[in-house]
């Protein structure tokens, strides 16, 4: 680990430290909540950090190093329950706690692929965990609809800031090559929304999911997501402000979203 992945790694753990401190010792689920959505926001940094470091050393690529990259993905995947389980216990409102569980449960799910590698160690986390999904299933499935209309707002139309924040870390975790899972899809089409004068588009959920399925599913993919987080918000701004611009760039997103779905990337 560099020495910005160490500070990095540090700061989480710190953050976590003190959210555990807060909801453990002294009952302040506020606080409590906002130390585990800093950690949260730090991990993202770690992952960063992280993944331009491993980079140099080996391929984060399942088919050519099988055990280190699936002993770096389920890591990364632990972690992030870990702190979302923070996060949930400390919510009040009864949908994005149903909404939370559901990333965990994603977690959960995604594990498997990495089983043949875990020590008995992680073994034993991964049924701790097991127990806990189980435990918020019930609690996910009333809430179904919701959470699928919940995943569908744009980060900026959430009224609730820390849950914005939550999502745009997990966002930026789901863009590095050391996580091998989709946590978040809103990871904002800037310039499509921009476009379109809306995040709720059909051919918005096209592009999210050429994005998911085929973009964030490889190390080059992921690397051009990352660099479209960069830049698309300052060009999105822009159009906002160029009506013609604006109509060109949703001509050319509508025939670029219909060839997606020709090529069987379905909404």
């Amino acid at each position: 680990m560099d020495r910005h992945a160490d500070q990095a790694s540090k700061e989480v753990e710190r953050l976590c430290e003190r959210a555990a401190y807060y909801y453990e010792k002294q009952q302040n689920t506020t606080q409590a909540l906002a130390n585990y959505i800093d950690a949260l926001d730090a991990y993202a940094v770690f992952s960063k950090c992280e993944a331009r470091s491993l980079k140099v050393k080996i391929p984060i690529d399942i088919s050519l190093t099988p055990r280190e990259t699936s002993i770096i993905y389920s890591r990364t995947l632990f972690d992030v329950a870990n702190i979302l389980l923070g996060i949930q216990a400390c919510y009040t409102d009864s949908l994005t706690k149903a909404f939370l569980a559901e990333k965990v449960q994603l977690i959960f799910d995604k594990l498997p692929e990495y089983e043949s590698y875990f020590d008995v160690q992680t073994i034993e986390t991964y049924e701790s965990l097991r127990k806990i999904v189980n435990r918020y299933k019930g609690q996910i499935e009333s809430n179904r609809e919701a959470i699928e209309e919940l995943k569908k707002r744009s980060i900026k139309e959430l009224d609730d800031q820390r849950l914005a924040k939550i999502r745009t870390a997990l966002g930026e975790i789901s863009s590095t090559e050391v996580c091998p899972l989709t946590l978040d899809s809103t990871g904002s089409c800037f310039i499509a929304t921009a476009a379109y004068s809306t995040s709720t588009h059909p051919d918005l959920d096209t592009f999210r999911n050429f994005r998911d399925q085929k973009l964030l599913t490889n190390p080059v993919g992921k690397r051009l997501v990352s660099l479209y987080y960069q830049i698309s918000p300052s060009i999105a701004q822009y159009m906002e402000r160029q009506p013609t611009i604006k109509s060109f760039a949703r001509q050319q997103l509508e025939r670029l979203a219909q060839w997606m779905r020709n090529q069987s990337v379905k909404n």
